[in-house]
């Protein structure tokens, strides 16, 4: 569904994670590829690095899940295809579509970005109908859903509430 990227990345500054945290600290932390300009070659080769240094999980958009769950297979690494990156803020057929594609192709996890400014208003309603219909979406594959919400100003009631709703709504 997705083409290959065509598109060449530019050489980013590589990270060098220290001898002492592989399998330490590195085991609670998430590898993230979410830019649509890196090609095939750096992406499995972060699902190698990943994988070496003992990463907790890796976060990819759903173009590349496919592609990661080859390179990922038979290690420790969970995969977490993220939909609506990076603010919430694309149309729920779209969201549906590629939770369904994540877990498909063979995400462990499904990250969803839901609308801030629904939260910060307080649309409630709206959230917990977008979860919903996530999760029913990939529910036949047995897929975690983790909820993110981008939202800047909000109380802290106002999020334990979001956190309440995505319980509610089988996230």
């Amino acid at each position: 569904h997705f083409p290959e990227d065509t598109m060449e990345a530019e050489e980013k500054e590589r990270v060098t994670i220290p001898p002492e945290m592989i399998g330490g600290p590195a085991r609670y932390m998430m590898m993230q590829i979410l830019g649509s300009a890196h090609p095939a070659k750096a992406v499995e080769q972060a699902c190698q690095r990943a994988a070496e240094k003992g990463f907790m999980a890796l976060a990819v958009t759903p173009r590349r899940v496919r592609l990661c769950a080859r390179c990922l297979h038979g290690t420790q690494v969970s995969l977490h295809g993220v939909v609506g990156h990076p603010d919430g803020q694309m149309k729920l057929g779209e969201k549906i579509h590629q939770a369904e594609l994540c877990a498909e192709y063979g995400a462990d996890e499904i990250d969803l970005f839901i609308k801030g400014r629904s939260t910060r208003d307080g649309h409630f309603e709206t959230v917990i109908i977008e979860i919903s219909a996530v999760v029913a979406a990939v529910a036949a594959v047995d897929r975690y859903i983790k909820v993110n919400a981008v939202i800047q100003g909000v109380q802290r009631q106002r999020m334990q509430l979001v956190c309440e709703l995505a319980i509610e709504a089988g996230a």
